[in-house]
C-alpha cells in the first residue's frame, strides 16, 4: 500500500475518505506545507493510476516504488 511505503521512508501518509473515493494524505515531515492528497483512478483504457489531487498521473498502481519516489521528489523542497 502506498501509505505504508511512504511511512517506511519517514513521511506522514494516511488513507483518507471512503471506499468509493479513497485518497492518501501525504505530508513532508520536515516541511509540512508541502503536502497533497493522492488519489487513485482509472484511465480511458481501464488501467489504474496514482494521481495528484489535480488529476495528473504519478505512476501505475503496480509501481509503488516509482510512485513513492516521485511523490517524495515533488513534495521535497528544492536545494
Amino acid at each position: 500500500m502506498l501509505a505504508e511505503r511512504l511511512c517506511a521512508e519517514g513521511w506522514y501518509a494516511r488513507v483518507m475518505g471512503s471506499c468509493k473515493a479513497p485518497s492518501v494524505r501525504v505530508v513532508n515531515p520536515t516541511t509540512p506545507p508541502l503536502n497533497d492528497d493522492i488519489t487513485v483512478g482509472p484511465d480511458g483504457a481501464g488501467l489504474w493510476w496514482f494521481r495528484w489531487s489535480f488529476g495528473v498521473r504519478i505512476a501505475h498502481v503496480d509501481n509503488l516504488d516509482i510512485a513513492a519516489a516521485r511523490i517524495i521528489q515533488v513534495l521535497s523542497p528544492t536545494h
